[in-house]
């Protein structure tokens, strides 16, 4: 049997996708009990979907140890074809969403006694490369936010952090690539009660690596 380091917690997973599927997975591996939020993300940037997608995920779970927002739309346009349409789904579906869901879930976690916030990033927030102008703004933006959230919320008992994944893969010893696996681990690290020291602070699967070119 493999480590358990989520057992009987009860864990919210929001977001689409290989990569939430993967963190999802991991942290049933561990133990705990999971409920999948897979709404499209333009419902759940607004607060009414936000609260009810989270509503109904607590009837399910009982109440709420651990919450992950894994929101990875990506815009590839370069700066000057960014019109606003795009601009404000790059930023509602990566940021606002992660925001609006964090909100309800720390809301219910002080309301029980405390728990743990995790946000998946990108290393784009560190190291930007052409036409990632709305992205890379949008994953600084939450890179910022789970700190501010870490300030706001730590003292009554909501620890809150975040991972960047690679988005190239790139960064893992002996030149082989990263992948959804390896940050759903990171993840349920900063879950767990052994990364209780990872406050406010991002996790970078590669390090905060050179502007890419």
């Amino acid at each position: 049997m493999g480590v358990r380091r989520h057992e009987h917690r009860r864990c919210l997973v929001a977001g689409r996708g290989e990569l939430a599927e993967a963190v999802a997975g991991r942290l049933r591996e561990e133990g705990g009990t999971v409920v999948l939020l897979a709404e499209d993300a333009s419902s759940l940037a607004s607060d009414d979907g936000a609260s009810a997608a989270v509503a109904s995920a607590l009837g399910r779970l009982g109440g709420l140890d651990v919450c992950v927002t894994a929101f990875s739309n990506r815009s590839a346009n370069s700066f000057l074809e960014i019109d606003d349409q795009e601009w404000v789904r790059c930023i509602d579906e990566n940021l606002t969403c992660a925001f609006t869901i964090a909100r309800e879930a720390a809301r219910a976690m002080l309301a029980s006694g405390g728990g743990v916030i995790v946000h998946v990033g990108s290393d784009v927030a560190a190291r930007p490369g052409p036409g990632s102008a709305a992205y890379a703004s949008a994953k600084a933006g939450l890179q910022l936010m789970s700190t501010c959230m870490a300030l706001d919320l730590s003292l009554d008992g909501v620890r809150v952090c975040a991972v960047a994944a690679p988005e190239d893969g790139a960064g893992a010893p002996h030149g082989e690539l990263l992948g959804p696996k390896d940050t759903a681990a990171a993840v349920a690290f900063c879950a767990s009660d052994e990364a209780s020291y990872v406050l406010g602070s991002t996790f970078f699967l590669n390090g905060p690596l050179p502007v890419r070119g």
